[in-house]
């Protein structure tokens, strides 16, 4: 089972489209938006023999770095959540979703997915193009570094959990990031990954597609 937000919304394309079949089924669950608290109702919702072995994997996290802000027009741009805060809140909300996998599926096995990141300026650039939003926007160059910084730390803790589980994780943040210099304080994203500086291109979306059931099919034979 794949859970996650808007970010793989095409997933379940990809799947139908697959060029070659497997013995294990795939469900793809998402909600455009989601947070890593909101993953909790889809499980939840989700109605599976609990005594069958199931590989949760969980792709998302950036709506909690990001959120929208609304001016007097209610048009929204995207900005920084505030990462100082968040941080701590998505820790304890990846250990509330693993600890209710657990609880309701007693064969279960959980991996998390690292967290591609994100441009706000690219986003609100695109709304502006799009005719959603009448002022261009451009987001504070340090308020961006903040929620990549940010980012890049959470995806640390991230393969930190995935280790003492014993499980592998899952790299998406590597199909639109550059390697990290010593020199950078942050990751930097990949020219053309991100469509609209959030969403993924279809061959960024194909890649972190391939990543996930390569990485799922190792686990589920192990």
């Amino acid at each position: 089972m794949i859970l996650g937000d808007s970010r793989i919304c095409n997933f379940e394309y990809l799947q139908e489209n697959r060029r070659t079949r497997d013995q294990y089924r795939t469900v793809i669950l998402y909600k455009r938006g989601a947070k890593i608290s909101d993953l909790e109702k889809l499980v939840l919702d989700f109605d599976e023999h609990h005594n069958r072995e199931i590989l949760f994997v969980i792709a998302a996290g950036i709506n909690n770095f990001t959120k929208k802000k609304y001016n007097k027009r209610n048009e929204f741009e995207l900005i920084s959540a505030g990462v100082n805060s968040v941080c701590d809140i998505v820790h304890e909300a990846l250990k509330s979703l693993k600890r209710l996998i657990f609880s309701k599926f007693e064969r279960a096995k959980v991996v998390l997915c690292t967290i591609p990141h994100a441009n706000l300026q690219k986003y609100n650039e695109y709304r502006v193009s799009r005719g959603k939003l009448s002022v261009r926007k451009y987001s504070d160059s340090e308020e961006q570094g903040l929620v990549s910084i940010a980012v890049d730390g959470m995806n640390e803790f991230i393969n930190h959990l995935n280790f003492t589980a014993g499980v592998r994780t899952i790299s998406l943040h590597k199909a639109c990031c550059k390697e990290k210099k010593e020199s950078h304080l942050f990751s930097k994203l990949r020219p053309g990954s991100l469509y609209d500086g959030l969403h993924p291109t279809r061959h960024t979306e194909e890649n972190w597609f391939r990543r996930i059931h390569q990485c799922a099919h190792i686990m589920l034979e192990q």
